[in-house]
């Protein structure tokens, strides 16, 4: 078992956050009603992916 710090539930609390950002934008993307470029999209898909393992790892309690 993993025991979180006060700085430590606040580094996971901003990455949440951005993962909520990256969802939103991912999903605005792939619906049209946002766009950027393909390499900015791509970049998004990418980050999204990677932040979400992250925190499934996290809330599994891995780390």
């Amino acid at each position: 078992m993993v025991v979180e710090t006060g700085t430590s539930r606040g580094l996971w609390s901003i990455i949440y956050a951005i993962l909520a950002v990256l969802v939103i934008l991912a999903l605005l993307q792939l619906f049209g009603l946002f766009s950027l470029t393909v390499g900015i999209a791509n970049f998004i898909y990418i980050l999204t992916i990677v932040v979400l393992v992250l925190a499934v790892v996290h809330w599994a309690g891995l780390i």
